[in-house]
């Protein structure tokens, strides 16, 4: 974790147009941003949109950041919010390149589930959830390979934090899904 100091010190000094303190904040934090985009499917240029967008946000609000030491979290939280907004824009999930061809080439039809009821409830009850366990949860779906140490830094939690929160999103999840007698 940077010194909040020193992240306050940039922040003063990128609001004040240097380029090298503006140039400081993206280095320290691009692999946050790109990480979060990332969890959400996003393609390439989707990633690239919502990072730049979160650094426009950032720009719009430098002289108004009060605790540099939530500086990470903060950038987080809009880096979801812009890959949330554009997920929906969209309307899709997007597939890599390298896929189009095993998809094409093997047709396969959307499991019944898909046009139900109870897939309506669950994804109803998913955004009930709080936004950090919507993004814990999207990450083990979407990116089941991410080590705790990625997922940790993508929400801004220690490592060790990962694993319990995990544990409740899951278990809230189910709890709501079993009131409403969706499992």
């Amino acid at each position: 974790m940077k010194d909040p100091k020193l992240i306050q010190c940039a922040l003063q000094r990128a609001a004040q147009g240097d380029e090298k303190a503006w140039a400081e904040l993206v280095a320290w934090y691009e692999r946050l941003l790109w990480s979060v985009a990332r969890g959400y499917r996003l393609c390439q240029d989707d990633v690239e949109e919502v990072c730049q967008l979160t650094w426009i946000r950032l720009s719009e609000r430098l002289g108004q950041i009060r605790e540099p030491a939530k500086l990470a979290g903060w950038l987080a939280t809009v880096a979801r919010r812009e890959a949330m907004r554009l997920a929906m824009d969209r309307n899709a999930v997007p597939v890599e390149d390298t896929q189009l061809e095993s998809l094409v080439a093997e047709p396969v039809e959307p499991p019944e589930f898909l046009h139900s009821d109870r897939n309506r409830q669950l994804w109803l009850h998913f955004h009930a959830l709080s936004e950090r366990c919507q993004h814990v949860l999207r990450l083990l779906m979407y990116s089941p390979e991410a080590s705790y140490a990625d997922m940790g830094r993508s929400m801004g939690l220690p490592v060790g934090s990962v694993g319990p929160t995990k544990t409740r999103c899951l278990r809230t999840l189910a709890r709501k899904l079993t009131k409403a007698e969706v499992i």
